[in-house]
C-alpha cells in the first residue's frame, strides 16, 4: 500500500447533480373541501421539476344552436371531460337521447328534443386546463383553480436516489465516483483496484445525504495474529 500523514482534515466539494426519471399524467383528486386549492403529495418524491399540472374545472355558457335540427354546436374551452347540464329555460335536455358529446362540441344529431335552430341555451360542462403551481416543496404541489372532486393529472421529474462513494487515490487525494441511480435499487460503484474506500454517499435528494463509513480500517496485529492461529487450529 501507500502510507499518507496528514496534518489537517480533508475536505471534498462535489457539485449536487442527480439523474431525473418523467412521471407521466399522474392521477390525483382536487379534494380541497371547498377552500379552493389542494396540496397533493408525490407518489415518486423528490421533485425535481414539474412539467405540467392539468385540474379539471367547470364552467357554465351560453351557446348559440346551429341553423338546422340536429346542428353540432363548438364550445369555447378544448379538453371537454363532460357535459354536466345542457338546458334552456326550464328544459333540462337528456344526455344521450338528446344530445351527446362530441370532440369538445354538443352533438344534437341523436334526434331527441333540442333547441330551436338560432336560439341561445346554456350549458354546464368540465374540461381540463393547465395551471401553474401555487407553490411546490420536495414531497409535494399547491394547486387552485380546479373543481372540487374533479381530476388532476401531474407530469414531473422526480430525482432518482443514487449510492456513491468516496475513496483516496494513490497520491492521498480524495475521489468521488458516483454510482447507477434507481427509484427502487441504486447500485454503487465498485472502487478501482488503486483506491481506497473510505464512505459510502447516499443520496435520496430530499435533504443532505448520509454518509456512511464503510472503508477499509486496519487491523492491529495482535488482532491479525488471533485470527490467523485460529484459522490454523481448524
Amino acid at each position: 500500500g501507500h502510507k499518507r500523514t496528514r496534518s489537517a482534515s480533508l475536505r471534498l466539494s462535489v457539485p449536487e447533480a442527480f439523474d431525473v426519471a418523467r412521471i407521466d399524467a399522474e392521477q390525483h383528486s382536487f379534494a380541497d373541501g371547498g377552500t379552493g386549492s389542494v396540496t397533493l403529495a408525490l407518489r415518486h418524491a423528490p421533485l425535481a421539476n414539474l412539467v405540467t399540472a392539468l385540474v379539471t374545472k367547470e364552467t357554465t355558457e351560453t351557446v348559440t344552436h346551429g341553423a338546422a335540427v340536429g346542428s353540432i354546436d363548438a364550445l369555447s374551452q378544448d379538453s371537454v371531460t363532460a357535459l354536466v347540464e345542457v338546458r334552456q329555460g326550464g328544459t333540462i335536455y337528456a344526455p344521450g337521447t338528446d344530445y351527446v358529446l362530441n370532440a369538445d362540441r354538443v352533438d344534437w344529431t341523436p334526434g331527441g328534443a333540442e333547441p330551436a335552430p338560432g336560439s341561445s341555451y346554456q350549458v354546464t360542462y368540465r374540461y381540463r386546463d393547465a395551471v401553474a403551481p401555487v407553490s411546490t416543496t420536495p414531497d409535494t404541489v399547491t394547486l387552485a383553480g380546479g373543481v372540487t372532486g374533479g381530476e388532476v393529472l401531474l407530469t414531473y421529474d422526480c430525482a432518482l436516489p443514487r449510492t456513491d462513494l468516496i475513496c483516496l487515490d494513490p497520491e492521498g487525494r480524495a475521489v468521488y465516483i458516483t454510482g447507477l441511480s434507481s427509484r427502487t435499487r441504486p447500485v454503487p460503484p465498485a472502487a478501482a483496484s488503486m483506491h481506497l474506500p473510505l464512505a459510502e454517499v447516499r443520496n435520496t435528494w430530499g435533504g443532505t445525504p448520509e454518509i456512511v463509513n464503510s472503508g477499509v480500517r486496519a487491523y492491529p496485529y495482535v488482532q491479525i495474529d488471533r485470527m490467523y492461529n485460529r484459522l490454523v487450529d481448524l
